[in-house]
Parts: C-alpha cells; sequence; structure tokens
C-alpha cells in the first residue's frame, strides 16, 4: 500500500534503511522538527548532540515495528540497531558497545525529549515521579494561563501536522472512502489499583511429640 510516493514498510526485527527512510519523510513532511529546533535554539551554549527529527523519527519506527516507545528503546535503536546510513541521514553520531557507552547515550535522547516537551507541554506538573504532596508542590514549574494556553496550541499543532502526514501513506481509493470521521485510540488517566497483597497463612508448627520409652526396656 502507497500513497504520495511513499510506501509502508514491512515489519522486521529491526528496522532497516527503508522503515527509517519511511518515519523520517513522514517527520519531515509534518514540518515541525524544524520548528520545535528553532524554538529550542540558543545563541550561547553548548549545541545539543541530537537532533529533534533524529528522536521523533526514531519513536515512529519503534510505532511502526510495534515496539514499545520507551526512551531507552529509542536508544538501543538509534545507537546500536539502524544502519550506518540511516545514522548518517539522522545526524546521529557514534554506537553503543557497552553498559556505560548506553547510559551516556540514553541521556542524550532524554534530554531531547524532554526539550521537545517543554515546548509543547501545557502542564506544570513534573512527570515520572512518585512524590509526596510538599515535593510536588515544590517540583510543580510556575507556568500562567498564556503560557499554558500557548503550549497547548503547539502541542495540537504537532499532534495534527503528524496525523496530517500520515495521510500520505493511504492509496486515492482510501482516501476517496474516507466519510470524515475520525477517532483517537488513548490510555485514560484512570487510576490502576493493583490486585491486593494476600496475606500470608500463619503456619502452626506443631509441638514435637518427644518418646518415651518404658523403663526396664532396652533401646
Amino acid at each position: 500500500m502507497d500513497g504520495g510516493a511513499l510506501e509502508i514498510p514491512g515489519p522486521g526485527s529491526a528496522p532497516g534503511e527503508q522503515t527509517v527512510a519511511f518515519a523520517a519523510e513522514l517527520i519531515d513532511r509534518s514540518g515541525k522538527a524544524p520548528v520545535i529546533e528553532a524554538a529550542l535554539a540558543h545563541r550561547t551554549g553548548r549545541h545539543r548532540p541530537l537532533p529533534v527529527r533524529a528522536v521523533l523519527t526514531a519513536l515512529l519506527c519503534l510505532a511502526l515495528e510495534d515496539r514499545p516507545l520507551f526512551l531507552a528503546e529509542a536508544t538501543r535503536l538509534l545507537f546500536g540497531q539502524l544502519p550506518e546510513a540511516s545514522r548518517t541521514m539522522l545526524g546521529v553520531t557514534g554506537t553503543v558497545t557497552t553498559q556505560r557507552a548506553f547510559k551516556a547515550a540514553y541521556r542524550r535522547v532524554r534530554y531531547c525529549f524532554h526539550a521537545i516537551l517543554s515546548v509543547a507541554d501545557p502542564s506544570a506538573l513534573p512527570k515520572n515521579r512518585r512524590l509526596t504532596a510538599g515535593e510536588l508542590k515544590a517540583r510543580t514549574k510556575p507556568m500562567t494561563p498564556d503560557q499554558a494556553t500557548a503550549a497547548r496550541g503547539r502541542l495540537e499543532a504537532l499532534v495534527n501536522a503528524l496525523l496530517e502526514a500520515s495521510v500520505w501513506v493511504l492509496t486515492e481509493e482510501e482516501r476517496a472512502a474516507f466519510d470524515g470521521g475520525t477517532g483517537l485510540d488513548a490510555t485514560s488517566g484512570a487510576a490502576v489499583f493493583p490486585r491486593p497483597v494476600q496475606a500470608r497463612r500463619a503456619v502452626r508448627q506443631r509441638p514435637r511429640r518427644r518418646l518415651v520409652r518404658p523403663r526396664g526396656r532396652p533401646p
């Protein structure tokens, strides 16, 4: 199935050049990677070693391969599984061969992903932390309603651009059959309650029976 000069790659154990090129093309069609880079640009300071385009492409590759969208998986893909030509195309330098090198590469991916969130996250609450009420209050960043509205607008623009870019993979027949109905599948924010821990049954220890031999009998 193809559309707009794009062909959906087949599944595989690790994404090849075709899958990476397909994902990068979708990210490029959205036009949002340069916008995010411009919002993160600083005139001074150290240059960020990992492009936004590379992280977004890696996450899309994971989705295409039906793999978990974890930053650790994105790190493993970018620095250990992509072909050399694909890493060059995405601007990814170096590979990981040790656990220490993997942790360093993971910090690069995490830093870039959090930088993306910093311009498109309308929530002031900290993420991925289990905090007390006092810690939550201390780590909640100040955000005005105007800042939250602007961030929500950037987030909606990013999501809409990615969805619009994905339409290009549809055939003309599929696009013609589209009636305008859409749906978004997501996990709700309802609290998840684990199974109660089963109480351990107290094991009653039976008293040891003492053998009493009659007197006068040999043992």
